[in-house]
Formats: structure tokens, sequence, C-alpha cells
């Protein structure tokens, strides 16, 4: 998968896959390079009461898990640097696994 990255919502085809069936839905959580390469930008202006920014840090926390030992293939936007603070740990809590960013 790459160059095409997770975003950080449930329109990414993992998420469809998942949905087929119970078979396949084992085989996309047991596989942690399915969750690896992820687009880790958060967008939009920070605030603490925006859910949607929240979610998305969810997400991103969700991905990482799944990806397990995954070497990690990881893009980050840098529109909106007030993002940083929060994902950065959380980002570098893998650091260990990055391949690419």
């Amino acid at each position: 998968m790459e160059g095409e990255w997770l975003e950080l919502d449930y329109s990414a085809p993992i998420w469809m896959l998942m949905h087929v069936c119970y078979l396949w839905r084992d085989v996309a959580l047991s596989n942690g390079v399915l969750w690896a390469n992820i687009d880790a930008s958060l967008g939009g202006t920070w605030t603490p009461a925006q859910s949607l920014q929240k979610a998305r840090l969810q997400m991103l926390e969700l991905y990482l898990e799944r990806s397990r030992v995954a070497l990690l293939d990881l893009r980050i936007g840098l529109a909106y640097h007030d993002a940083y603070p929060r994902i950065l740990p959380t980002l570098w809590a893998h650091r260990q696994r990055w391949w690419k960013i």
C-alpha cells in the first residue's frame, strides 16, 4: 500500500474491507501492515472543544495500535502547526517504527 495513506476518518478502504464478512475483518485486524501508512494531518485549528479533532487523534491512536509492530509510513501536514503539540507525543511514542515521514 505504499503511497496510499489512511486518513483519520472512516473513508479508507480498510474500513469497507472490514465490513465484507467476519473472515475479512479478522484478516484486516490481524495484519498490521494494512494499518501502517497513516496520514497524521489533523487539519484545521485546534481548540480543546473541537470534537472532530479529538476524534481524529483517537483514530490516529487506533491506527498505531492496529499497525502492531509494522514499520510506519507517515504523512504529516504542515499547514496547521497548532495541532502538533497534540499529535507529536503520540507519534514520538512509536518513533522506533518510523520508516518514512
